[in-house]
């Protein structure tokens, strides 16, 4: 895509996008302003309406109020005639010139009726139960009361009444007249807001009274919304949707529409505008097309101007462009003729400036060139024989490589003997550490044995005293054994003299008769303890029986345990000098094992001096090997980069060869 066409869309587009914000903000503000323009149409409409309805409203209040201060009715009243004459007179006249008038009344205290046009009242009819009656009295003052249909005709009534009071206060009655709305719907019907827009009239609490639509008298308002806002507020305005008739059977139409409304004063009548908002959207539209028109041409003429500039922009750039092409084919001698006061004029000087400076460039290019193109004639010369005498220092420097290797494995392998030797010594002293260890077990070991065998001489000792003592105790244990059993004897031969005493003393008893009754019983208890003493002492003859028996067995074993703990000493003794001849054994093998370590020790010194020395040696060799095959290398890494550079060289005196060429196509 060229420059310039860029250019037209850029200017194209910004010019289209600021017209559309400008149509589009100008379409919603005609719309405001011309939905405005309805509402205050509509409010004005209505005041004016609600004026009229006030009138209307006043001639039949201030009519019921002239008869009701009228004298010659006063006075009629109080005169309590029948004969109503000249008052129905009266109201004729008053009903023939209110075409919308339906009765003219008069209620009397005495429940008397005087009513225009006349009517066959029902029997025992009484005007003060009626509630506009009622109603009048009570507020003593003009009341309305809410349309209502009448019963004969179908149409929608109002009754207005005043009370009639005489000069001292007193109720005479109340004067009311019927009246129809036709008129005041005709005057509705006929006014319009907008094209299409109508008036309506309802009471307070919403029923309609006066309305295009007939179907709706008597009911309430069709829509919710309408229905809430006109019964909660006084005055305002609101948008609201409403199927209405389209004129078709049973078809229907949902119209968005805007409401207007105004209360009636005189008896809280709400007077209501509704305009189709369709009306506001044709203006609007009508606008909205207005717009387009003048965008549209805005917009031709700015795609027009959009060109010019674009050209006035592009020509110069296309100028200078094809002044470039030509620098691209090597002609340094071009100048624009590029002659502008802005950006492209200095785009145009900083041009010709670099070309000017390309060619100055290109002078120095050739000539530095051309001393290119000699200095590398003679770096080749140069460079031939460096890599002759290159050529020479690697030979000697693999000579002196090849015999610091030699020198070098002939270190290694000692080196290797040498590690052998450490090593079997590494293995000798760590056997000897280890016999040093075992030498320190064993020696704690047999001191914990001469401990040992300390402790089991002295509980030996501690033994046989204690089997001493229990020797002792077990002898005199039998000793009292046999004193026991001596009195046990005792017992026994005393225990059987008292049972024959008791015998005795129960056969002397039975022959005192009933005075030796009680010493019988004495007597044959004494007999019962007697028994029970000599069972006694036979069950305890018994254990101390088996007690001497078992004190006969523990002496037997007595005898034994001393003399086991005798030859138990005897082997204590036996453990505790062989315990003193292995002490004397291990501290000889001490000796000789520190003897021995001591002497791998120095081996081991001697032998890590002869490694560092062949290490050392071997180090040497290594390095110099190592150097000689640097120096090999670097030697190598000379001969070819020598061999590079030969090459660069030439390929240098080629390519100044061809930038001389090159250069000799510029045109400057």
């Amino acid at each position: 895509m060229t420059l310039k066409m860029k250019l037209l869309l850029m200017f194209f587009f910004s010019i289209a996008v600021s017209l559309f914000v400008i149509g589009f903000g100008s379409y919603l503000t005609a719309n405001r302003s011309v939905k405005d323009l309805y509402i205050n149409q509509g409010s004005q409409i209505i005041d004016k309406s609600e004026q009229a309805i006030t009138y209307f409203l006043n001639e039949y209040e201030s009519s019921t109020q002239y008869y009701a201060g009228s004298q010659s009715i006063m006075n009629h009243i109080k005169s309590g005639s029948t004969d109503h004459s000249m008052v129905l007179k009266d109201l004729e006249a008053f009903k023939n010139a209110h075409a919308d008038l339906l009765y003219i009344y008069i209620g009397i205290e005495d429940k008397q009726m005087i009513m225009y046009p006349e009517d066959d009242l029902p029997e025992g009819y009484d005007p003060t139960s009626r509630d506009w009656y009622k109603q009048a009295k009570e507020k003593k003052a003009t009341i309305w009361t809410d349309p209502y249909p009448d019963a004969s005709t179908g149409l929608i009534v109002v009754t207005v009444a005043t009370p009639v009071y005489d000069t001292d206060g007193k109720l005479l009655g109340v004067v009311g007249i019927d009246f129809t709305l036709t008129t005041l719907s005709e005057e509705l019907a006929k006014t319009q807001i907008g094209e299409n827009g109508y008036l309506f009239l309802t009471t307070s609490i919403g029923n309609v009274i006066a309305h295009p639509d007939e179907t709706l008298l008597d009911k309430p308002i069709p829509v919710e919304s309408v229905l809430k806002k006109i019964t909660s507020e006084d005055t305002g305005s609101m948008t609201y949707t409403y199927k209405e008739k389209t004129g078709k059977k049973d078809n229907t139409k949902e119209e968005k529409k805007i409401l207007v409304f105004n209360t009636v004063d005189k008896n809280g009548w709400k007077l209501g505008g509704s305009i189709y908002y369709s009306e506001v959207n044709d203006y609007a539209l009508a606008i909205l097309k207005n717009i387009l028109i003048l965008g549209v041409i805005s917009l031709a003429l700015g795609v027009f101007i959009s060109v010019i500039l674009a050209n006035s922009i592009s020509r110069p750039i296309k100028s200078l462009l094809e002044d470039m092409t030509k620098v691209k084919t090597g002609d340094f001698s071009i100048r624009t003729n590029v002659s502008r006061s802005d950006e492209i004029g200095d785009l145009a000087k900083s041009f010709n400036l670099m070309v000017e400076q390309l060619g100055i460039l290109i002078n120095n290019i050739n000539s530095a060139s051309k001393k290119v193109l000699v200095a590398s004639e003679n770096l080749n010369v140069s460079s031939k024989i460096a890599g002759e005498a290159i050529k020479e220092i690697a030979l000697a420097s693999d000579e002196i490589a090849r015999s610091a290797g030699e020198e070098a494995e002939q270190a290694e392998r000692g080196s290797l003997f040498i590690t052998e030797i450490s090593d079997q010594l590494t293995v000798l002293n760590a056997n000897q550490d280890e016999i040093t260890e075992y030498i320190g077990i064993v020696t704690q070991s047999k001191e914990k044995g001469v401990h040992t065998v300390g402790n089991l001489k002295n509980k030996n000792k501690t033994n046989q005293q204690s089997n001493t003592k229990i020797a002792d105790s077990i002898f005199s244990l039998a000793e009292k054994i046999k004193e026991i059993i001596y009195f046990l004897e005792t017992i026994t031969t005393i225990a059987a003299q008292t049972n024959l005493l008791a015998l005795n003393a129960s056969i002397e008893a039975a022959r005192a008769g009933e005075h030796g009754k009680g010493f019988a019983v004495v007597a044959d208890e004494i007999r019962k303890l007697a028994e029970a003493s000599n069972h006694a002492a036979t069950e305890i003859n018994t254990i101390v029986s088996n007690i001497v028996k078992n004190t006969d067995d523990t002496v037997s074993m007595m005898d034994s345990v001393t003399k086991i703990g005798n030859d138990q000493a005897e082997v204590v003794l036996e453990v505790d000098q062989s315990l003193s001849d292995i002490s004397s054994s291990i501290e000889g093998i001490t000796e000789k094992i520190a003897t021995l370590n001591n002497s791998i020790v120095q081996l081991d010194h001697h032998r890590v001096e002869m490694v560092d020395v062949i290490t050392n040696i071997s180090a040497v060799s290594q390095e110099t090997a190592a150097a000689s095959e640097e120096v090999n290398a670097t030697v190598q890494e000379q001969s070819y980069a020598i061999t590079k550079i030969s090459e660069a060289v030439e390929d240098l005196h080629a390519l100044a060869n061809e930038l001389t060429k090159t250069i000799n196509q510029f045109k400057i």
